[in-house]
């Protein structure tokens, strides 16, 4: 471990493999859309499941056909790319999971801190 300006950097943490699947939205000659995946950049970082406040901010209980719950939440630290962004999605042990929010720590092109949701349908 190295201290550099009262920040601990420890390579060693970022023990859990991730792969980073693009999202690229076209639209058929009728108008409709399709997502297209294509696997990306595949990276350890360090993963650590969220509790409490995500918890129940993204959940709807008004149409439960169609509604979606969030299922886990989970932050994530990596190196910095800028093979990520906003529109991704990153998969971990067979679940996807969508990208809520992205920060640049520090903004100094070091590390990328992911905020992560799964979601699953309504019941």
């Amino acid at each position: 471990m190295e201290y550099r300006r009262k920040e601990l950097t420890n390579p060693g943490a970022m023990r859990t493999w991730i792969q980073v699947i693009k999202r690229r939205i076209t639209k058929d000659k009728d108008g409709y859309e399709l997502v297209e995946r294509e696997k990306g950049l595949r990276t350890r970082v360090r993963w650590v499941n969220a509790r409490g406040a995500y918890e129940n901010r993204f959940s709807s209980t008004q149409n439960t056909d169609t509604a979606k719950r969030v299922v886990e939440v989970a932050t994530v630290t990596m190196r910095y790319t800028d093979k990520v962004s906003i529109t991704d999605e990153i998969e971990k042990g067979g679940e996807t999971y969508e990208i809520i929010a992205m920060n640049n720590i520090n903004d100094r092109r070091r590390y990328l801190k992911l905020d992560l949701q799964r979601l699953e349908r309504g019941e």
